[in-house]
C-alpha cells in the first residue's frame, strides 16, 4: 500500500509523501495524493496491519519548544529558526508573523538562522519541529554514479511516455527495459549482493597490483613480438586493429 510504521511515533507514514497519515484517512489519501495508483484500500486487511503494528488511533503530541531527534520516515527540511525561541517557520514570512505576535517589544533581526526540521502532517493545522539529524554516511562514488545513471534513464523515458498512460502500479519501463527480474530469477538475492559488493582495501589493493603486473607481463612480450604485429598494434586505423585481433585469435 505504500505506507510503513513508525515505532517510535507509532503512526503511519505515506512512504511517497513522507508524512503521517491518520488510520481513518488513509483511503481518501491515497485518492487524493495518489489519484494515478488507483489504489482501492481493503479495510479488513489494513485494520488486521494497523493492530499488528499497534498504530495508535491519535497522533502522538509533540511539542515545538522541544528539539527531537530525527523521525525515521518523514520528510527531513530546512527551515528558519527563531533567535528568541524554539519555534521554526517554514518561510521568511511566517517568520515575520511570529515575531510580530510573539516578540514584538524586540526586533526582527534580518539574518536569522536556519536549520533541519520535520512536520508530523500536512495542513494548515500542521506542526514544525526542530529536530537532530540522523548521522547519515558521505555518499559514495558508487551511490552518485548509480543515482545519475537512473536520473538519465528516467529522463530518456520521460521524453517516449506520455504521464497519462503511467500506473504507479504498474513494472517500471526501467524494469521492462533490463530484464533484471530474468536474470536474477532463481537465484539468492544475497549471494547476488555479494558479489557487487564495493571491493575492500585490501582486495582493491590486490586488483591494483593484478592490474600493473598484467601490463608488465605484456610489455615483456615487446621484445618478442613479431614487426608486423608491432605496426599493427601502434596504428590508429580501425581496419588494422581488427584484422589483427582476429590474428590473435587465429593463433
Amino acid at each position: 500500500m505504500g505506507f510503513i510504521s513508525n515505532n517510535t511515533l507509532r503512526c503511519l507514514i505515506c512512504e511517497a509523501c513522507r508524512v503521517a497519515v491518520h488510520t481513518t484517512e488513509v483511503s481518501a489519501h491515497c485518492k487524493l495524493a495518489h489519484p494515478d495508483a488507483r489504489f482501492k484500500v481493503n479495510n479488513l486487511q489494513l485494520k488486521q496491519a494497523i493492530e499488528d503494528l499497534d498504530v495508535d488511533a491519535v497522533f502522538p503530541e509533540l511539542s515545538h519548544e522541544v528539539v527531537y531527534d530525527e523521525f525515521a520516515g518523514l520528510r527531513l527540511k530546512m527551515g528558519i529558526y527563531c533567535r528568541h525561541c524554539l519555534k521554526v517557520m517554514g518561510t521568511t514570512g511566517s517568520a515575520s508573523t511570529h515575531y510580530s505576535l510573539e516578540h514584538g517589544d524586540v526586533t526582527k533581526p534580518t539574518d536569522l538562522p536556519t536549520g533541519p526540521y520535520q512536520q508530523l502532517r500536512n495542513g494548515r493545522d500542521r506542526e514544525l519541529y526542530r529536530v537532530n539529524p540522523r548521522s547519515r554516511k558521505p555518499t559514495s562514488s558508487d551511490e552518485m554514479l548509480v543515482t545519475t545513471l537512473r536520473a538519465e534513464t528516467d529522463k530518456a523515458f520521460a521524453e517516449v511516455i506520455q504521464t497519462s498512460d503511467l500506473n504507479s502500479r504498474a513494472v517500471s519501463p526501467w524494469l521492462l527495459s533490463t530484464k533484471w527480474h530474468l536474470h536474477v530469477d532463481g537465484y539468492d538475492p544475497e549471494e547476488l549482493m555479494a558479489l557487487v559488493k564495493p571491493l575492500t582495501k585490501r582486495e582493491n589493493s590486490r586488483l591494483v597490483d593484478l592490474v600493473h603486473q598484467y601490463f608488465e607481463d605484456a610489455t615483456d612480450l615487446i621484445d618478442y613480438t613479431d614487426e608486423l604485429t608491432l605496426q599493427h598494434l601502434n596504428t590508429s586505423d580501425p581496419t588494422k586493429s581488427y584484422v589483427n585481433l582476429n590474428w590473435f585469435k587465429s593463433t
